[in-house]
């Protein structure tokens, strides 16, 4: 498989696909982008061993999400990276990506999954959250014409909490939830943050050269 002929092909699908009208052109690709390469960040370090690339699977995450849009998104994934692959990859390496596909949301339904199609899922779920938590928030925030406040409403609910531990639930590896435990804390203080410059405060502890005279 010559992946640089597989990269092209993705940014040629997916380099203006939105998924959502509410996230910005080329959102397909990007995500997809990132939950390849976070996919083999938690491969490696599950592993324990060497750092290794497996670029059957960098594929197969890279376009787990080109069905977005269409009904059973997996299901017609799985057929369009068929289709759009079946001349770069060896029939294997075909199978195998569009078994990732056909499989990246199917999270806790009994099936016997191999630990690279449970790292795509944990990787493209983690990639909701953290700094690309706050950046999805915003854009659908601006889309809405909502203000910066609703974004503060909805981090501060049970809803929330509830949405983030129910997230958290359908991890599979607890290296995952380390990670998305990291990315929940880095939002935490940005809303902290956020509900403190709202109100138009500043920190407590910032000392400024001269406060205090006239």
């Amino acid at each position: 498989m010559n992946l640089d002929i597989v990269r092209k092909i993705a940014a040629e699908n997916m380099g203006s696909r939105r998924s959502h009208l509410d996230r910005e052109p080329g959102y397909v690709l990007h995500h997809g982008q990132r939950t390849a390469n976070l996919t083999g960040e938690i491969m490696n370090r599950i592993t324990g061993g060497p750092d290794v690339f497996d670029p059957v699977l960098y594929a197969g995450a890279l376009f787990h999400d080109i069905g977005k849009g269409f009904a059973a998104h997996n299901e017609t994934g799985a057929e369009l990276a068929a289709g759009l692959l079946k001349d770069v990859c060896a029939p294997g390496e075909l199978d195998r990506i569009c078994h990732i596909v056909r499989n990246h949301c199917l999270r806790k339904q009994g099936l016997e999954l191999d630990d690279g199609i449970l790292a795509v899922q944990d990787a493209d779920m983690i990639d909701h959250f953290g700094t690309q938590g706050v950046w999805l928030d915003f854009l659908h925030r601006g889309y809405k014409h909502d203000t910066q406040l609703a974004t503060v409403r909805l981090w501060d609910s049970d809803e929330f909490r509830n949405h983030v531990r129910d997230m958290r639930e359908l991890l599979n590896f607890e290296l995952s939830k380390e990670l998305f435990d990291d990315r929940i804390e880095f939002q935490e203080g940005f809303l902290a943050r956020l509900k403190m410059e709202s109100e138009g405060r500043v920190p407590d502890e910032v000392q400024y050269p001269g406060a205090g005279k006239r």
